[in-house]
């Protein structure tokens, strides 16, 4: 019985592929020209949603897919690759078969549409930067294979002070000073209770005096007054009447009452005061304290007493107010305060005053001078959270923030926001908690919800060219070589915590911008190919934590421990080189076990830049160096080896992170080199063990002879073609360097042997 075929999408009229108008069908299609696997059935479009497509229906014969498995994949399956104009798109791949098995790895679909391989774990923008057509027909054909044989799926997945202190403490507003003098405003308070319902903190605020005088809710009137300078002397103890203040103020030349007694008719002036059900008056006291009385100002004291009166019956008792119909009004004052004296007798309650959070007393709590930068944070996860946390807390820098993403639940178990703030925008979750930590003051940066990468973004691009300190957490590969390409940023600094949890890195650029990220990532990696150090940095987990459904719904296993060390270590030593100039690579591990952090730090080296027509080739002086030494030590013959690094397509640069020395079978004369292969491919696995996947073979190099040029010889093209075509399955370019006496040549086929 013949397979029936879920019709998707319009058949193209033409049927020819110069009708294709998708540049990455038109690339696909001439791969699959050459793919022995795959046979070209007929072009499809699908125009809908406002998102156009074309469709290229392929069989796919797989000799890996056993025949009869009991996933139910067959050895020859109808697939339609679909592309979008979209260049944000992931491509798709649709199982045509009405009855092609469920299998983990599918995307969700519309009913009625074919089956969605979900053939990439990572996200577009991190698949795109390597992908070639070869690749995606490959990976299609891995993903069929492994499906069939039941080995795609994770294990794992589910899924001198003027008196002494006292016990209650008033917090004033950090805009104290300011706002004081200003009669249209009022302090009020709320205390803020313990369990046993005692407020020993008290908040405060200005409010409007005028909505003052018309509440009855408050919990305490509020009388706050600025003295005049006082010489400061010995301690005293807390007064326990009104009248002990008063007397205390009136021997350093301060007369207290009648500063009082104008403060109460200021305030009942016009409709007077309300009667309310408080039984206290809070008396705030700025006190400008001297050391001379022809002196400078010392230090401004602020001290605090609870008055055991409300506000209208203090008044009355000063003799300065009368109460009438509810409300208590302005009455003369006869004789004057030496001649009503009821007051005296109010007993005062002592309450220590303390200075408002603020970002200035945070840099002084932390021993920092500066204010740090006006900078950006992108990337708002465990790591990023954490270490913005540090910054706020210390008052360092200010910052707008950029991550597209939103809290879930298990965010929380590494992330600062908590679970109210769960479905809030990460970077919305993080502003939230610096508002919670200075609540007079707003942020000044931005949050924006977003991706760092999308430069077309007026908000993105602002922060990003006006800060002066970029920082990347976002623990992709795409944001910083973006950024240094677009080179809009005065300087940047990327992040991230390895795999294990265990190590961390931080790459800093130098003030003059002349190291940009993506010329310190090669050198980061060659330090981790040839140093101890490497040999698991990137390698190993404590195991996935599956989060949801969805093939990318995958969290690492990390300790919030590790996460806070690193988070520590990072925010300190970026705060502390971003005022230096150099730029930087440093590298920390730590022993799981006893907890002590080793640190690596790699000397940057100056980065070249080569033209080679339709691709940038990056290296640098320090690697340069050490090719010129392999040649001179191998001198008078010529020696080579293979060259190390990776393609970043999207930016149409390689990065060269290596040089490989010739291996012991090579053979090397005065005049020529035919390169070896013993030990290689262990190496180049170790290699890309070591580097997460990143980094591989690009290329070949070989020397020249004293008093020969580094131009290719004839023998050398033929090389280079032949190298071309042995990567021509991956569709890379291949790369050769040259060295010679004082001098390199640096040459390049692409996949077509174009030269």
């Amino acid at each position: 019985m013949s397979d029936s075929f879920v019709d998707f999408g319009e058949i193209l009229d033409s049927q020819s592929h110069t009708d294709l108008t998708i540049s990455h069908a038109q690339k696909t299609f001439a791969a699959i020209q050459e793919h022995p696997a795959f046979t070209l059935i007929e072009f499809r479009w699908i125009d809908e949603d406002d998102s156009y497509s074309e469709l290229l229906v392929v069989e796919c014969r797989n000799d890996a897919v056993p025949t009869r498995n009991r996933v139910g994949i067959n050895y020859c399956e109808r697939l339609a690759l679909r592309f979008f104009r979209q260049s944000d798109r992931l491509p798709e791949v649709r199982a045509l078969r009405s009855d092609f098995p469920a299998t983990p790895h599918q995307n969700h679909i519309r009913p009625g549409e074919p089956a969605s391989i979900c053939l990439y774990f990572e996200p577009w923008s991190s698949v795109e930067r390597s992908w070639t057509p070869q690749k995606h027909l490959n990976r299609i054909l891995w993903w069929l294979s492994n499906t069939a044989n039941e080995s795609l799926h994770r294990g794992d997945q589910p899924v001198e002070q003027l008196y002494f202190q006292s016990r209650y403490k008033l917090v004033l507003p950090p805009d104290y000073e300011e706002k004081v003098n200003d009669k249209a405003l009022c302090l009020i308070v709320e205390p803020r209770l313990l369990r046993e319902n005692d407020g020993r903190i008290i908040a405060s605020s200005f409010i409007s005096s005028e909505e003052a005088s018309q509440r009855t809710d408050l919990y305490l009137s509020c009388l706050a007054l600025s003295l005049p300078p006082v010489v400061h002397g010995a301690v005293e103890y807390f007064p326990s009447t009104l009248g002990q203040l008063h007397d205390q103020f009136e021997r350093r030349g301060v007369d207290l009452s009648s500063l009082v007694f104008e403060d109460i008719q200021r305030l009942a002036d016009g409709n007077g005061l309300p009667e309310t059900k408080e039984l206290f008056t809070l008396l705030v006291l700025a006190i400008p304290l001297l050391r001379e009385s022809d002196g400078e100002l010392e230090r401004l004291e602020h001290k605090a007493f609870v008055i055991g009166s409300s506000l209208g019956n203090l008044g009355v008792l000063c003799g300065i107010l009368h109460f009438n119909d509810g409300r208590y009004w302005r009455a003369p004052l006869v004789g004057g305060a030496d001649q009503v004296l009821s007051w005296r007798d109010l007993t005062v309650e002592p309450l220590e005053v303390l200075p408002s959070f603020t970002k200035g007393l945070a840099r002084t709590a932390s021993g920092i001078v500066g204010k740090g930068p006006n900078g950006v944070l992108a990337g708002l996860g465990a790591l990023g959270s954490a270490i913005m946390n540090i910054w706020q807390r210390q008052g360092w820098g200010t910052w707008s923030l950029i991550d597209h993403d939103y809290i879930k639940p298990h965010n929380l178990a590494r992330h600062t926001a908590y679970e109210s703030q769960v479905g809030s925008y990460k970077v919305d979750s993080v502003q939230n908690l610096e508002s919670a930590i200075y609540p007079a003051d707003r942020p000044a940066g931005k949050a924006i919800a977003g991706s760092a990468s999308n430069f077309s973004s007026d908000d993105v691009v602002e922060v990003l060219n006006t800060a002066d300190l970029v920082v990347d957490a976002t623990t992709t590969l795409e944001f910083p070589r973006d950024l240094s390409l677009h080179g809009i940023a005065k300087r940047a600094a990327s992040i991230f915590i390895t795999p294990s949890g265990l190590g961390s890195v931080l790459l800093i650029e130098d003030a003059g911008n002349s190291m940009r990220l993506d010329k310190l990532e090669p050198q980061y990696y060659r330090s981790l190919i040839n140093s101890p150090w490497g040999e698991t940095h990137l390698v190993g987990s404590s195991g996935h934590l599956w989060v949801g459904a969805g093939c990318r719904d995958i969290s690492a296993v990390i300790p919030n421990e590790h996460v806070q060390l690193h988070a520590s270590i990072l925010a300190r030593q970026i705060r502390l080189h971003s005022e230096q100039p150099e730029a930087n690579i440093q590298v920390w591990s730590c022993n799981g076990d006893s907890g002590a952090v080793e640190t690596d730090v790699i000397v940057p080296m100056p980065p070249i830049v080569v033209d080679l027509g339709d691709m940038r080739l990056v290296w640098d002086e320090g690697l340069r160096d050490r090719v010129q030494e392999l040649r001179d030590e191998s001198l008078p013959n010529e020696t080579g080896g293979i060259l190390l690094g990776y393609f970043d397509l999207k930016l149409s640069n390689v990065y060269v992170v290596d040089v490989v020395s010739a291996p012991v079978d090579s053979q090397g004369s005065q005049t020529g080199f035919t390169r070896g292969v013993e030990g290689l491919q262990e190496y180049l696995r170790i290699v890309k063990h070591k580097t997460a996947g990143i980094v591989g073979y690009v290329g070949e190099w070989h020397s020249h002879p004293s008093q020969v040029s580094a131009n290719p010889s004839s023998a050398d093209m033929i090389q280079l073609t032949y190298l071309a075509d042995e990567l021509r399955a991956d569709g890379l370019p291949a790369l050769m360097l040259i060295v010679g006496e004082h001098e390199e040549t640096w040459l390049a086929a692409d996949a077509m042997g174009g030269q």
